[in-house]
């Protein structure tokens, strides 16, 4: 079982993550494998009564949401910067890392230029870290800072945003 718990003070978040493991020692005494407890949950409530379907054994899991939800995730119609807004309630929601990393790229300031110049790197080196559980699933919200001529936006993003068979691109 995986549990995260978030402590939000002064602007700055810490961020726990505690693991407990069954017992291998009475795996090894009784000769059996442990039950295999990772159940997917594709009913979970998320916030808003979203359907999020995910792995509660696994924190790092993406979420599967309805083929409706995912087509209308926040930010899928923006262009620029100024027209993205995120929040811990309400990030850019995509389906992994670089499938953020790559609309993190697309989007443009105001005058049409891109900070990052086309560099998924560059774009991943504007993480200012991760902020703990928020979006519509409940799931690590990360957010970035995207220096453009007009202003520095933060971006929120969710990257365990995901529906069947575009969970293929996780990772």
């Amino acid at each position: 079982m995986a549990t995260l718990g978030a402590m939000h003070g002064r602007g700055r978040a810490l961020l726990t993550l505690v693991v407990v493991l069954p017992s291998v020692a009475a795996c090894v005494t009784r000769g059996t494998p442990p039950p295999n407890t990772a159940t997917a949950v594709p009913a979970a409530a998320g916030a808003g009564g979203l359907a999020c379907g995910r792995n509660d054994n696994d924190l790092f899991a993406p979420s599967l949401v309805p083929h409706d939800a995912y087509a209308s995730r926040n930010g899928v119609m923006a262009a620029r910067f100024s027209q993205l807004t995120t929040s811990m309630e309400r990030p850019l929601e995509e389906c992994g890392l670089r499938t953020v990393l790559q609309r993190l790229i697309a989007l443009t300031c105001d005058d049409g230029s891109n900070p990052f110049r086309s560099d998924m790197r560059a774009a991943h080196a504007s993480r200012r870290g991760s902020q703990g559980p928020g979006g519509r699933c409940e799931q690590i919200i990360d957010v970035y800072a995207v220096t453009c001529p007009e202003k520095t936006y933060e971006v929120y993003a969710d990257m365990y945003f995901c529906t069947e068979g575009v969970q293929s691109q996780f990772g």
